[in-house]
């Protein structure tokens, strides 16, 4: 009856796939990251960081990646800052995002 199945830990693996893409959609909205680093920079700052929700990689999901295209075609300078787990077991780093204007590199084309 379960022949046509793919194992279980393939459709957990997709979930998860699916779980990070949908946290990584918000949490790299364009417009939010925009507004945290424009009240930053009212601040003083010159920088912002923005750190999963917990230990879990989104730098290569598709909403990063669409993040630090636009950043840095406005001149920002990105950088991702590894971190390992935190849980004493070898499993995969995770990352916050570093963004910077304090640099003169302006807008990319």
């Amino acid at each position: 009856m379960t022949k046509n199945l793919p194992p279980r830990s393939v459709t957990f693996r997709r979930t998860m796939n699916d779980a990070r893409e949908a946290i990584a959609k918000d949490l790299f909205a364009a417009d939010r990251v925009l507004e945290m680093a424009s009240r930053a920079a009212a601040a003083g700052e010159n920088f912002i960081v923005i750190s999963p929700p917990r230990p879990i990689d989104l730098h290569g999901t598709d909403a990063a990646q669409s993040l630090t295209t636009i950043l840095e075609r406005e001149g920002f300078t990105t950088s991702w800052d590894s971190h390992e787990h935190p849980t004493n077991v070898a499993l995969p780093p995770y990352f916050d995002l570093l963004i910077r204007w304090d640099t003169e590199k302006g807008p990319q084309k």
